[in-house]
């Protein structure tokens, strides 16, 4: 079975946060729900929304050392530089960039993760 989970950089804080609760953001749909994180220290949940926060979710892929792939993850891999993880919508696949080069992620053999967008 496959893991689904979520990242969620925290605009407001600078920080990145792992408790994260991912709801239907569709205002349309009568089964709406806001997303939500844990707001550190107090153990409060907060809805946010794409203004504070920016989530990522995790490929289900692991980098040579063990750590958990995460949209938005900066990698180096054996074939030099870095690339930035993304998802593309018509592939729905998740894939790595750099310059004007694609390739899909699970295709890069022994990645590195070096950071990610948001905390360089």
């Amino acid at each position: 079975m496959r893991t689904i989970k979520f990242r969620a950089w925290d605009k407001v804080r600078k920080e990145m946060n792992y408790k994260v609760q991912i709801g239907n953001t569709d205002m349309e749909d009568p089964n709406y729900t806001c997303n939500s994180i844990l707001l550190p220290g107090n153990g409060c949940w907060m809805n946010a929304d794409h203004v504070c926060i920016d989530i990522m979710q995790f490929t289900g892929l692991l980098d040579k050392n063990g750590k958990e792939i995460y949209e938005g993850d900066i990698i180096n891999s054996y074939m030099g530089g870095t690339t930035t993880v993304f998802w593309r919508d018509d592939s729905c696949g998740f894939f790595v960039k750099n310059d004007n080069n694609e390739w899909p992620l699970c295709g890069i053999p022994q990645p590195t993760v070096t950071g990610n967008i948001h905390e360089q």
